[in-house]
């Protein structure tokens, strides 16, 4: 009886603690919608003035150069603090929170509250390439990453989370629009 009764208690606990720990554990939700990083135009301008007009309009808009290879076309900068949203998952149409944003992230949950990002950056290359006359440009989205502050009573450390996340093509049209 004393043996039935310290297994019970085992078997107890052990549930109790497989419940906290499944509860404490991340949650994430995928993105649903159809999404892609790839946009692609064509302007009716010379690969060296759309290279001009790319360079300027990548400084009035405060984008951080990383990469510069004109004999190759390639431009590569990250933007900090860019506007992002979730799906609205819950209407049928997965439109988005915000359809102004420029990327859409999963939604992810600690201890099932949904975690917000914080100081969302995302990174992108465009690519020039010359097609009788005009100019075909590519953008990409590379990556999106959060950076945060975990502080403990006597350290503080930073960190980064690469997210999943889709273009939402905003940021493309208005890069574009701009460029005309």
């Amino acid at each position: 009886m004393l043996r039935y009764f310290t297994l019970r208690k085992i078997l107890l606990l052990s549930g109790i603690i497989s419940i906290c720990i499944t509860g404490c554990t991340n949650k994430f939700v995928p993105i649903q919608g159809n999404y892609s990083n790839q946009f692609s135009q064509i302007v009716n301008s010379s690969l060296d003035i759309t290279w001009q007009k790319m360079i300027d309009l990548c400084s009035e808009e405060g984008l951080s150069i990383k990469i510069l290879d004109k004999p190759s076309g390639l431009i590569g900068f990250e933007k900090p603090g860019i506007k992002w949203t979730f799906e609205n998952q819950e209407d049928s149409s997965l439109s988005l929170k915000d359809p102004t944003a420029w990327v859409v992230l999963e939604k992810r949950f600690q201890l099932g509250i949904l975690s917000l990002p914080q100081n969302v950056t995302a990174e992108w290359t465009i690519r020039l390439k010359e097609i009788n006359g005009r100019t075909n440009i590519f953008i990409n989205l590379i990556s999106v990453k959060d950076n945060g502050i975990y502080s403990t009573k006597n350290d503080r450390f930073v960190y980064e989370n690469i997210k999943q996340a889709f273009s939402t093509k905003v940021f493309e049209k208005e890069f574009m629009k701009q460029l005309q």
